[in-house]
């Protein structure tokens, strides 16, 4: 083993010890509020939880919870359960980080000295922000599915890098073979890893091809092509073919048709690979293998048919058969938005046409019978028949208007409880509603202004700059809470002028975190650099910042109030951006040694980078704080590339400038730390499941008591069925 892969996985296992302890010390020390009692005490009964279920998350916590002393106990080692996944994503992170450096820094020689300062400390540099970071840190200190997915996706996207280093070995292929396993059993965690598909399949694409447009092209068309596949055919459709098979078989016993669907996917994999294995047809074996093992993950599934069979206290849906199973994996009955074509929130339909027929399992559970259908919802007619309808002819345009159909509709929630919040966002006087036509304008205003502007980017600068305070900010009431900032008067004045008058209350919140642009600015710079001295791997990256942000937030589109923040279901985006802040380390040598016109050129692509940000949303559009990011965005990459310039010129040793550049990029890590510690740090916190005690303590003998919302019931059920209060 060469001293550079010695010293890089023994800092590897450091840092890992490192995030544990920090996740350990700061862990909640019971129950935490929203999901985690029912997670906590489904783990403990591998009982069913709300759709889409997470049964490898369930059965894996399970084996935690073996440990526990008592049932008090419960809770914190299905706690250490998520510590102990997210600290191993801070160690995948830092193997990231570390390879991608190392081919841009020494390729495929040996680094030197100062090469190796830089390539480790990049990784620590990263690994550490990726530590603190404010969303990663909250799901890893608690019961939430989140902290496993974020070691899905860390693992997988390792995986890939390891397979792209050992391509040409004969054992190569079996890493793409491991990734596919593990994108089959994280399904049983979060869709989220699936995310990672464009970015991977882009390693293999540069791996294994000689680049040209179109092949590029063609690859990112491919990757898309396999993730619409996974996410639609293989949990959608093979489960659809497989309640077919189901009633079609229902005469020789219901659950016959799933196992002879079972066994027909199952013999025609094991054909193929054993035909791609005798005609020697490698892709054919890959791919197959690969399916086998995605399914073999996905397997896990199992469990949820064979404990809701069981029907244990907690049964979420009531699973009975294929067809429920169906709906409960489509999470059928929380609704769903249009995300290519439909109609704006005023839309009101004139009819339904109704679709396929619905199966359900009849009552003696021996048959299928019909328990409704599939419909669409009409909003366009002929004006001729407007009028059966009562509508007058000159409401006949407005009508038309209000029922129109678009592309990529993002004002589209039909609730009535968003309408008004979409009236108030369009500037809709009280008292014109109901003839307000949406432009397509105001669809798109709302993209970027609200979904990228505040359920996106507010979520990133409060990782990479600063957060106001822990209440949600509402954007209809003026955003008071919930805001980014920096700690940087100028900047901050701009987006608040009445900041400075904050009362100390205000001021002296623990959640009130200041990191004054540091992590965003190496970011940047990191970000910058990357492109410019490895764009195929700029590229992979940028794909996972993509897809686990910009593309993730699409997909939800959210609707003008969440009953809760949502940063947490974009950490991917959030872990890909501190692989820049490590970056970040290598960029400021780099501009301490380069000539003034690569230092300007830096400069330049710095503020196309920023302007891109502040086009797509960053500041909400607010021009003033945006200039005061770019001017001290420009500030701070001066001041660090004069001080790396300075160390160099003291010792007259550019290894001493190396050391000196990696000591300015961990004041981005250390100062997260310190000013996240005592806002994530809930060891002594038992809120939620002392509510529940007293919810639960004060009723008297049979009571019947009602419950609205997941705060509402899950702590309750923590406390019924892991510490069997009151049960």
């Amino acid at each position: 083993m060469s001293a550079f892969k010695k010293a890089n996985n023994i800092t590897g296992w450091i840092i890992w010890l490192i995030a544990t302890a920090v996740y350990l010390l700061t862990m909640e020390a019971s129950a935490s509020w929203w999901d985690c009692g029912e997670f906590i005490a489904a783990t403990y009964k591998l009982q069913v939880v709300h759709p889409p279920g997470a049964p490898i998350f369930l059965m894996v916590g399970r084996i935690f919870t073996l440990f526990a002393s008592s049932a008090e106990q419960i809770p914190v080692t299905t706690n250490i359960f998520s510590a102990l996944s997210t600290s191993f994503t801070v160690l995948f992170c830092f193997w990231i980080i570390t390879r991608l450096a190392r081919k841009m820094v020494a390729g495929k020689a040996t680094p030197d000295t100062t090469q190796t300062i830089l390539i480790i400390g990049s990784g620590i540099v990263g690994a550490l922000t990726c530590t603190f970071l404010d969303s990663i840190w909250f799901s890893a200190v608690e019961s939430e599915v989140y902290a496993l997915a974020t070691f899905f996706f860390a693992l997988i996207f390792w995986a890939m890098i390891k397979w792209e280093e050992m391509a040409d070995s004969p054992r190569g292929d079996r890493w793409i073979i491991f990734i596919f396993l593990m994108l089959g059993l994280s399904m049983g965690v979060h869709l989220l890893s699936l995310l990672a598909i464009p970015a991977i399949g882009l390693i293999y694409y540069f791996r294994n091809y000689t680049y040209t447009r179109k092949g590029l092209w063609a690859a990112i068309g491919i990757n898309l092509a396999i993730l619409v596949f996974v996410l639609f055919g293989v949990l959608d459709k093979f489960i659809a073919i497989a309640a077919a098979f189901d009633r079609a078989l229902i005469g020789v016993g219901m659950g016959t048709g799933i196992i002879v669907f079972s066994a027909l996917v199952i013999g025609i994999t094991v054909w193929l690979i054993r035909w791609a294995i005798i005609k020697n047809k490698r892709m054919v074996y890959i791919g197959s293998m690969s399916f086998a093992m995605m399914m073999i993950g996905l397997s896990s599934y199992a469990m949820v048919l064979i404990r809701a069979n069981a029907e244990p206290p907690i049964n979420m849906n009531g699973i009975n058969d294929v067809h429920s199973f169906l709906s409960y994996l489509k999470r059928e009955q929380y609704g769903s938005r249009d995300l290519v074509y439909g109609p704006y929130w005023t839309a009101q339909p004139f009819n339904v046409e109704y679709g396929k027929t619905k199966w359900g399992r009849a009552p003696g559970g021996k048959e299928y019978i019909p328990i409704g259908k599939d419909y669409k919802l009409i909003y366009d007619i002929p004006e001729s028949q407007m009028a059966a309808y009562g509508i007058p002819p000159q409401q006949i345009p407005i009508i038309k208007g209000r029922n129109k159909q678009v592309l990529f509709p993002r004002m589209g929630s039909l609730e009535g409880r968003h309408a008004g919040l979409y009236y108030n966002f369009a500037g809709v006087p009280q008292g014109q509603e109901s003839n307000y036509i949406p432009s397509y304008g105001t669809n798109l205003n709302y993209f970027f202004t609200y979904q990228l502007g505040h359920m996106y980017w507010r979520y990133f600068m409060w990782n990479f700059s600063g957060r106001q305070n822990d209440t949600q900010g509402f954007y209809a009431e003026g955003m008071k809470d919930g805001n980014w900032i920096t700690g940087i008067s100028l900047i901050d004045k701009a987006k608040n002028p009445n900041i400075d008058q904050l009362p100390d209350s205000q001021l002296s919140l623990k959640s009130r975190n200041t990191f004054y642009l540091i992590p965003f600015i190496l970011g940047v710079l990191g970000m910058v650099y990357h492109m410019r001295r490895d764009w195929k791997g700029f590229l992979v990256v940028f794909m996972f910042f993509f897809f686990m942000g910009v593309m993730n937030l699409v997909n939800s589109n959210q609707p003008p109030i969440e009953p809760r923040e949502r940063d947490y279901a974009l950490v991917g985006a959030f872990f890909a951006f501190a692989i820049w802040v490590g970056m970040g380390v290598l960029a400021i040598f780099e501009l301490a040694k380069a000539e003034r016109k690569q230092q300007t050129e830096t400069l330049l692509y710095t503020g196309i980078v920023l302007i891109l940000f502040f086009i797509t949303g960053l500041t909400m559009y607010d021009f003033d704080s945006f200039i005061g990011i770019l001017i001290f965005s420009f500030i701070g990459i001066s001041l660090f590339t004069a001080l790396v310039l300075g160390a160099r010129m003291l010792t007259g040793k550019w290894s001493s400038a190396a050391v000196f550049s990696v000591l300015l990029g961990l004041s981005a890590p250390l100062l997260m730390g310190a000013q996240g510690w005592d806002d994530h740090d809930r060891s002594n916190r038992t809120m939620a499941r002392d509510f529940a005690r007293n919810y639960l303590e004060s009723c008297p003998p049979n009571a019947i008591l009602f419950t609205q919302g997941d705060n509402d019931t899950y702590p309750l059920w923590y406390a019924q069925e892991v510490e069997g209060i009151r049960t």
